[in-house]
Order: structure tokens, then sequence, then C-alpha cells
């Protein structure tokens, strides 16, 4: 389903991936932020990849999670390669070899010498009749060079599908553009890397001399061949999908089905201000995965409509929700500010202190009329005024912030 209109693009870039000419590797890297579709388009690409024939074209999804270490990175890389192009990287004898040297290494274990012995002979012989031991990993990066040359009987252009790229720790990030560096030279093969652009330079950055986004992006920049930002969604389809989403859960929930003034109001302040807020589908997604938790806890207890603005506030915009949580005047005056019902934050203030927030100490008891403190309990208490003194003051700033987050909320 192609909800957000990537498949064209996607099948284009297949396309041009599949029938480019020229001897030399290519990379090619789709920018994009969380959340806004890079797998998606990934999968579009590779279906469209398969419907070349294997011979012309093979399509390689390669993960680079299941391995730390570099060397084993680049080794699972190679054969994954090969495999794709429809060849082994490692000889027979190489392969009894290696089957042999794990046998030894399990004899040795349990102590069954004679064993042993046996094996040694058996690997020695099978060294000599191959005139080499185990091959290195530059053995294996050279004979896949040899099976993606054109003149190889094996030839054919294989394109390595990778994402998720950013979600990897600065070392693993680095250690998959090195990779990406030694073969990019290789004939026959290109790369679709897809990646947070700014994320990836600033964990490259973080690795190199230069430092900093900056020499990330120089190093992006000597590697990437073409730099694709990833098409952008129209946000009135997003909010669409969002919409359909949303119904969905209401309905699992059976509420505000026989409320049709409640829903009304909930559209309005969805359109007005949180959809136009939500930068990804994932985003929204998140959203009403998070509303479709809460409304069955909170039934009865909370109004579903303020459950699910109040949900995306605490996504959305989390200081201005622990500010309403902890805020000093009466309930009904914040509520009416914010545009709830009184009850529903009566609600949320009262899970929120009770969770412990970190506010919660805000209102200082006065002490009861003819009660004499002591000298240190008197201090304690002014030092406790002052701070409530400073509290309010920094309250009404955030109220000021608060006016002006809203006027920018509905009309921008």
């Amino acid at each position: 389903m192609d909800r957000l209109e990537r498949k064209g693009f996607a099948l284009r870039l297949a396309r041009t991936l599949a029938e480019r000419t020229g001897d030399r590797g290519y990379v090619v890297g789709l920018y994009g932020r969380w959340g806004e579709g890079k797998s998606t388009v990934l999968n579009f690409v590779r279906h469209g990849l398969a419907s070349y024939p294997a011979e012309q074209v093979t399509g390689v999804e390669f993960n680079p999670w299941f391995d730390s270490d570099e060397t084993h990175l680049y080794a699972e890389f190679l054969h994954a390669v090969a495999a794709a192009a429809g060849a082994d990287l490692e000889r027979k004898y190489e392969k009894a070899i290696r089957r042999a040297s794990r046998a030894q290494r399990f004899a040795e274990s349990v102590g069954l010498t004679n064993s042993v012995n046996n094996i040694v002979k058996v690997s020695t012989l099978l060294g000599a009749v191959g005139g080499l031991g185990q091959p290195t990993l530059r053995d294996f990066h050279d004979r896949l060079r040899e099976v993606l040359a054109p003149a190889s009987a094996a030839a054919r252009r294989v394109v390595v599908l990778m994402d998720d790229i950013d979600r990897l720790d600065d070392a693993q990030i680095s250690a998959v553009f090195r990779m990406v560096k030694l073969a990019a030279d290789f004939p026959n093969l290109c790369f679709l890397l897809a990646f947070d652009q700014d994320v990836v330079a600033e964990a490259l950055g973080a690795r190199y001399r230069a430092g900093g986004a900056g020499g990330g992006w120089e190093f992006l920049e000597k590697i990437i061949n073409a730099p694709l930002q990833l098409p952008r969604a129209d946000p009135s389809v997003v909010a669409q999908v969002l919409r359909e989403m949303l119904d969905q859960v209401l309905a699992t929930h059976r509420v505000l089905l026989n409320e049709p003034g409640e829903r009304i109001r909930l559209d309005n302040a969805l359109e007005a201000a949180v959809w136009p807020c939500v930068t990804s589908l994932r985003q929204g997604k998140r959203l009403l995965s998070k509303a479709d938790f809460a409304l069955p806890i909170m039934a009865g207890e909370v109004n579903p409509a303020d459950q699910v603005l109040m949900e995306a506030l605490q996504l959305l915009f989390p200081d201005l929700y622990s500010f309403a949580a902890t805020h000093k005047p009466p309930i009904p005056e914040v509520a009416e500010d914010l545009g709830i019902h009184p009850g529903t934050l009566h609600s949320w203030v009262s899970r929120a202190r009770r969770n412990g927030s970190p506010s919660s100490d805000r209102l200082v008891a006065e002490p009861s009329p003819g009660v004499r403190l002591r000298e240190s309990e008197r201090a304690e208490l002014e030092r406790l005024r002052a701070e409530a003194r400073e509290k309010d003051k920094r309250i009404r700033e955030l109220e000021m912030e608060r006016d002006v987050c809203k006027r920018f909320v509905v009309c921008g």
C-alpha cells in the first residue's frame, strides 16, 4: 500500500540502480529523518529489483547489527555479496580444513587424544593437497573482485541495501562506512544506504580528526556518490491516514461513538494544534498507540477526547504537559486556559503528584494559629517560602511562554 506516494520514486530508483552502466561501484545515500519512511522506500526498491532477471541484477539486504567486530563484519559482507552473485568465496578444501579445525578443537575440549591426532593428520594432508592454509580476509576481498569482474562467468550487478545505519552506535557507524569505502570500487556493485544524515555525520565527525558534524559531512562526501533526499510526504495525506487510524482506535474502545459534539471538539483540536505539529507518520502512530493503551485504563475517569489530547500534549509538548500537571493556580483556571475539562486535568494532576512529580512540593504549608516554631523550623519555613517565590516567578515566565506557544500552534 502506497499511501504516501513513494512507490513511483522507489521504482525509478531501482531501475536506475539495475540499469546503470560502468564497471566501478556506486554508492547512493537515501537521507531522511527517523520515522519518515526510508524503510518503506527500501522495500519498494527491493521489489523493483526483483522484477529483473537474477542473471542481470540481484538485490541483497545486509544487516550490520549482527556483528560488532569490524573484521567479522567485512567478512560477512564479502560472503553475502558473493552468495548474491551466485558464487562461493571459500574453496572446498578450505571448508574441509575449517571443519577439521573445528572438530579438532571439540576433540581437545573433551579429551579425545587419538581423535585429535587423526584430525591433525587430515588437516595437514588437506593443506598439502590444496597448497595453502586457511584464506585471509584479503584473499576473500580479491576473490570477490574476480567474481564481480565483467569478464567473469558469474558477473551480474549486485545492489546492497542497508537500512537503520543511524541506529547503530558511533563505532559501528564508523565500521560500516569504512567497509563501504573498502568495497566501493568493486565492479558491478552498488550500495543503497538509508540513514539520517545529521546523526551519521555527527557520529563520523566524532571519530575523525576534524571532529563534529562538519568533519563527518566531509567524510560522507568522499563516500556517497549520489545523495538523495527522501521525498517529503504530503501533510494532508499523513493527516488523513492518522484520522483513519484514530477512527479505528475510538471504535475499538467504543468511545465518542454517540457523542458527536465531543468528537467534533476533538477533531477541531487535532486539526488546529496536533496534526500540523506531527513531524512523521511514525510519530503520529506512536501518539495513537499511546492513546490506544491509555483509553481503557482511564475509562470512566477521564473524558476520552481529553485523554487523546493530553497524550498529544505529553508527546509533542512535554514541557507544557509538565507545567499543566504542576501548575499552582486552581485546577478550573488551568483547565480553562488549556481548553479541557477540569475533571480530566484533576485526574492527570493527581496521578502526576502520586508518581512523584518533581514540582509536587511547590505548596508550602502554613503553621496553624498559635503554634510556636523552633528557630530551625522557622528558618526552614523561610527558606521554603523564598523557594516558593522563585518558583512562582518561574511559573509566570512559563505562562508567558505557554501563551506564545498556544498562539504559534493555532496560527502556524
